[in-house]
């Protein structure tokens, strides 16, 4: 997965790092690339090919952990409330898988 390696907890897959470190295509043209953006990549004064390799592929990382946990958000959101249109008050709905548990519940406003 993504967050094993951004947590320090499993190895960096070869090939998520020759990914990350292969020049975009859109290099010579797009200026704003954070690709080409050697700061970003850094650590501190250290601008060695490994560190930016690194760093880069680090980088990429979170760009895509951010990516799936927005859109996990996003798709709760939705399930949510769509699971909620159909339950009256006082009526529940559980889900409870090896992958997720999910349990909403309908009350009213007098119940709190």
């Amino acid at each position: 997965g993504v967050n094993g390696p951004l947590q320090g907890r499993t190895e960096v897959l070869d090939l998520d790092s020759s990914r990350a470190n292969v020049i975009s295509t859109d290099y010579d043209t797009d200026l704003e690339s954070a690709w080409s953006n050697l700061n970003l990549f850094s650590d501190g004064n250290d601008f060695s090919t490994a560190t930016i390799e690194k760093n880069r592929n680090i980088y990429y990382q979170k760009q895509l952990a951010n990516q799936i946990n927005s859109q996990v958000t996003e798709m709760i959101s939705l399930l949510t409330s769509s699971l909620n249109i159909h339950l009256n008050i006082g009526q529940s709905s559980l889900m409870n898988t090896s992958q997720s548990f999910v349990s909403l519940e309908t009350i009213s406003i007098k119940s709190l």
